[in-house]
């Protein structure tokens, strides 16, 4: 069967005639001319092929074919703008959610914070956290999976928007009691004497050291390589191990000393991003709490 062409607005006048019982009455509430609103009926009536309105008696009446398209098209019109008004909400922030990816340290560290700052704005907005390794969380973005992310690594060759935010140096913590815990700043190489722990090197954090030590013929003994930053600070808490992280992460773990690295100095760049299309609201919103947050972050 052929799709029969129709509009809303004359859905609308028929239901506003109903309700009103009389042309001169509805057109006035809709702000038209009651020829206008005759027009309006006759056309939805030549393109379903039977009248919907009786016009012969003083009182306007539906035809038993316009009772029957009333009662079936009514609560369509009523979810439908329940739907407008529901994804106009979501697009001014006033409910909804959205999706944001990570990395690992920074979601640690200063991602909370932003949210809670966001949230004094939109708070009735839900943010999902995908956090995780650098390279993951821009395919994240790439797929349309999250809206934008927080992260090291950055695809040349696909179409992203970029921003960098912040610029985070290497230390190396320890527990208090360490004894490098009273050192001012050490360099890389030094690193050997200790046991010195990890992330596996596939990770884009120790993919950046790896690479920027071979440049500088340094190798690392590394004692212990993991995959998860939760597995990384149970080491340090046990005071016998020593760690190469961004000073960024190296802030927010209680009861650990940062050092300086030097010889050679190292440091990552920590970008937003996102797909050419314009965020919504809310996620500009959180957008511009990372940014600024990080941007102000003496650490960095």
């Amino acid at each position: 069967m052929t799709r029969i062409n129709y509009n809303v607005p004359d859905l609308r006048a028929l239901f506003e005639l109903a309700r009103q019982g009389s042309f001169n009455r509805a057109a006035d509430a809709l702000a038209i001319t009651p020829s206008a609103l005759s027009k309006r009926i006759a056309k939805m009536e030549m393109s379903i092929g039977g009248p919907i309105v009786e016009r012969s008696t003083r009182n306007m009446e539906l035809t038993p074919l316009g009772r029957h398209l009333l009662a079936r098209a009514e609560p369509l019109l009523h979810a439908l703008d329940d739907c407008v008004e529901e994804v106009s909400r979501v697009a001014l922030g006033l409910e909804g959610q959205i999706s944001v990816g990570c990395i690992a340290t920074v979601a640690f560290s200063q991602f909370p914070v932003a949210v809670a700052a966001f949230k004094r704005d939109f708070p009735d907005v839900h943010v999902n956290l995908r956090d995780g390794e650098g390279s993951h969380i821009t395919a994240a973005v790439l797929n349309h999976e999250v809206e934008f992310a927080v992260t090291t690594v950055l695809d040349a060759q696909r179409d992203l928007i970029s921003e960098l935010i912040a610029t985070d140096p290497f230390v190396v913590v320890c527990s208090v009691e360490h004894p490098l815990a009273q050192r001012t700043d050490m360099c890389w190489e030094e690193l050997n004497a200790w046991k010195i722990v990890g992330f596996k090197p596939h990770v884009s954090t120790r993919k950046l050291i790896d690479k920027s030590l071979a440049q500088a013929n340094i190798e690392l003994s590394w004692f212990y390589e993991v995959g998860l930053l939760s597995s990384l600070l149970g080491y340090l808490k046990s005071g016998e191990f020593v760690a190469p992280v961004p000073k960024l992460l190296a802030g927010f773990i209680p009861g650990l000393v940062a050092v300086p690295l030097t010889a050679p100095t190292l440091q990552r760049s920590i970008y937003l991003v996102r797909r050419q299309a314009r965020l919504g609201i809310p996620a500009q919103a959180l957008w511009d709490c990372m940014a600024q947050l990080l941007r102000a972050d003496p650490r960095t």
